[in-house]
């Protein structure tokens, strides 16, 4: 498994494997870029109530990450009765942060992080978008390891915005999503990669993510009820939903 850095390995191995799962808490929300509330631009005016909340100036980052969707299709296998039971299909994400931009052209690095989420847990038990996860720092060469696990590019994209760390489990991210027209995972063949892109909608639509992370089941409850309360802080900006598809209609 030459694709995992070392610095990583070493990091995650726990009882001799490999192991890192984590939860993530997510609520989003959809906002239009342009609009004027009270002659004020709603996007401005919400980031300067981020910069309040934030513990200190650096809090906020710049958020510019290229991401790609990998697909396994759904396999069939046989159960303890014999009888076929078919797995559906299951998604890994791979990002990286971008580097210099020269001319409207960014740069990948030769990094990735690898991500697996898990199926979502269930809706009528949580009021956020729950899901743990599992993450590796890999290099070259995990694109052809996950082909021969049977994974295939699905889609890619670059989130470009600014993340406020509220807390130190608590981030909001604010961002564009833009289509990669040139370059990206495709014509990827390791090493530095540039990208050229363009807004994926036609309007600035930008998205809203406020997102919890917690190490431990228990704490679960705790994480959700405290990004609620940030929603309910934010709610004239914009209306949260634990389903990203439904923010983004």
């Amino acid at each position: 498994m030459a694709f995992l850095q070392k610095k990583e390995v070493k990091r995650e191995l726990k009882d001799g494997q490999i192991h890192n799962r984590r939860y993530v808490l997510s609520l989003y929300a959809k906002i239009d870029g342009a609009q004027l509330v009270d002659k004020k631009n709603l996007l401005e005016d919400m980031k300067r109530v981020l910069r309040a909340l934030c513990p200190s100036v650096k809090s906020e980052k710049r958020l510019k990450n290229h991401e790609i969707v990998f697909k396994q299709k759904g396999t069939s296998t046989t159960g303890g009765a014999g009888m076929p039971i078919t797995i559906g299909e299951r998604r890994l994400r791979a990002w990286c942060e971008l580097g210099s931009k020269e001319k409207g052209i960014v740069v990948c690095g030769d990094e990735y992080h690898l991500v697996n989420y898990s199926r979502p847990l269930p809706q009528h038990s949580h009021s956020a978008f729950v899901r743990s996860f599992d993450s590796s720092l890999v290099g070259e060469g995990f694109e052809s390891f996950l082909q021969f696990l049977g994974y295939e590019f699905e889609y890619e994209y670059v989130a470009d915005g600014t993340i406020f760390y509220l807390t130190d489990t608590i981030e909001i991210q604010m961002y564009q999503v833009l289509k990669v027209e040139h370059g990206g995972f495709r014509t990827w063949k390791g090493g530095k990669n540039a990208l050229q892109t363009k807004p994926a909608w036609n309007r600035p639509w930008w998205i809203v993510e406020i997102r919890a992370t917690c190490d431990d089941a228990s704490k679960l409850q705790a994480s959700e009820t405290l990004i609620e309360k940030f929603a309910t802080c934010l709610k004239d900006y914009g209306v949260f939903y634990a389903n990203v598809h439904r923010a983004t209609l």
